[in-house]
């Protein structure tokens, strides 16, 4: 069972497709399906059910796949981890981030990838998480920074790096004539936040299917308007009274002191969104994907320290990942 098997057999998962698959290795249909016909005689297991539209995982197949993304991810990571000491990572990784992820890490990030890798030139796209899924699945972006529950398929690598603590984001007015929200008031049931106006994102969205499924939970049906497509224009809609926001800490952590802004915690339940770092299984560039990878983890403790986010940090910290000092 060779490397290049396992490679082939994991495409072809990821695909349903002999031919799909065979287009994205460019190898040839029939290469492809003489290496699988060597796999499958080798393991005495038939690893595809043919169907008249594509493949699918046999049994014996869908045990094999988690192993084999594993061979070949640790393959890889010798791979780099021998290149690593003699060649400084370099070219240009494309990395998505959801807004508040972006108002948050993307200056860190910048500065701590000048101090460490130079030679990377970290290109940043902001949107929501949905726009981001679509940009990662088309090969656009490299990496996000998004929630992915339930959003991907295979063929992705999910690193958690935070869970953030979500809140309600209103005007001082508001809050104080609709919610009855004083200093001495901290959190605010969910159930009472149907009584207001709120602008969200779609709900095939990452916030906003979040939102939705808590809605439905509850019983409830709050009253909800699309965004206005930037993270400031929302800012702006909020400290004017005209509406408020389910945000993390993230969102806002520049605001803190603004007297026009409240941000109070929510309750019953206590709402709370995971932030993944998330790739294809397959890197255009591995040195400078990983190096970014491992600065964006060593990040997540600093964040939360500096007080750009609240919540807790996931990220499980290689040998070696760290911060450059100031």
């Amino acid at each position: 069972m060779s490397p290049r098997q396992l490679a082939y057999f994991c495409m072809i998962a990821e695909c349903n497709s002999m031919s799909a698959a065979a287009t994205r290795l460019n190898v040839s249909q029939s290469a492809l399906s003489l290496q699988m016909s060597a796999l499958e005689d080798e393991l005495q297991a038939r690893l595809f059910d043919r169907r008249p539209r594509g493949v699918e995982l046999t049994d014996q197949g869908r045990a094999l796949l988690p192993r084999a993304r594993e061979i070949l991810a640790l393959l890889e990571d010798a791979r780099i981890e021998v290149q690593s000491g003699a060649i400084e990572p370099s070219g240009v990784v494309r990395l998505g981030m959801a807004p508040s992820m972006n108002n948050a890490v993307a200056s860190e990030l910048l500065k701590q990838m000048d101090r460490t890798a130079p030679a990377v030139d970290v290109r940043l796209v902001c949107g929501p998480s949905q726009y981001l899924w679509d940009l990662l699945d088309d090969g656009r972006i490299d990496m996000c920074l998004a929630q992915s529950e339930g959003a991907l398929a295979s063929g992705y690598l999910v690193r958690p790096l935070l869970v953030e603590e979500l809140y309600l984001v209103s005007g001082k007015g508001l809050a104080r004539s609709c919610l009855g929200l004083t200093r001495k008031n901290a959190s605010i049931e969910f159930q009472r936040l149907a009584g207001i106006k709120l602008l969200t994102t779609e709900g095939v969205d990452g916030l906003g299917a979040l939102i939705r499924k808590v809605e439905a939970q509850q019983g409830i049906k709050l009253d909800t308007r699309p965004t206005l497509g930037q993270l400031m224009s929302d800012l702006r809609i909020i400290t004017e009274g005209e509406a408020a926001m389910i945000l993390p800490w993230s969102a806002v952590h520049h605001l803190a002191e603004d007297p026009s802004l409240s941000v109070t915690t929510i309750s019953s339940p206590r709402l709370e969104r995971r932030i993944d770092l998330i790739s294809r299984d397959a890197f255009r560039n591995a040195l400078a994907e990983r190096r970014v990878a491992e600065v964006i983890g060593a990040l997540g403790p600093h964040l939360l320290e500096k007080r750009l986010v609240k919540g807790r940090s996931l990220w499980q910290t290689s040998a070696g990942a760290h911060l450059s000092p100031e």
